[in-house]
């Protein structure tokens, strides 16, 4: 087997980075410009409109691997934050954004796992 180069190599890795950058993209507009700055999150999306991602039967099972992984680490976030909500007030600027910052985190444990996932197997 042949080991990917992590700039040269797998085009899924580079999608994956490509969602760590939108991910910290999207916060930092949030942010700036408020819950306004949640529409370039639509940036995430455009990488599944642009091209079409054609993967063998190995990268399809380490994507749902992904998928799982990601969606698990993002319930034990939010239930966590719905405790913590119980017992902090978070504020105003939190409690306007809270939708753009999740999804912007949603974006970069995306790319995290993925490329974890992706460099490991």
């Amino acid at each position: 087997t042949c080991r990917r180069d992590f700039l040269s190599g797998g085009r899924m890795i580079r999608n994956y980075v490509f969602f760590i950058f939108n991910g910290i993209i999207g916060i930092v507009c949030v942010s700036l410009f408020g819950i306004v700055g949640a529409y370039s999150l639509n940036l995430g999306f455009l990488i599944y409109l642009t091209k079409k991602i054609i993967m063998d039967e190995r990268e399809q099972q380490l994507a749902r691997k992904v998928w799982n992984t990601t969606f698990g680490a993002m319930m034990i976030i939010l239930i966590n934050i719905y405790v913590l909500s119980q017992h902090i007030n978070f504020g105003s600027f939190l409690s306007k954004n809270w939708v753009g910052l999740l999804v912007s985190g949603f974006f970069i444990i995306l790319g995290v796992s993925g490329i974890i996932i992706f460099k490991k197997d």
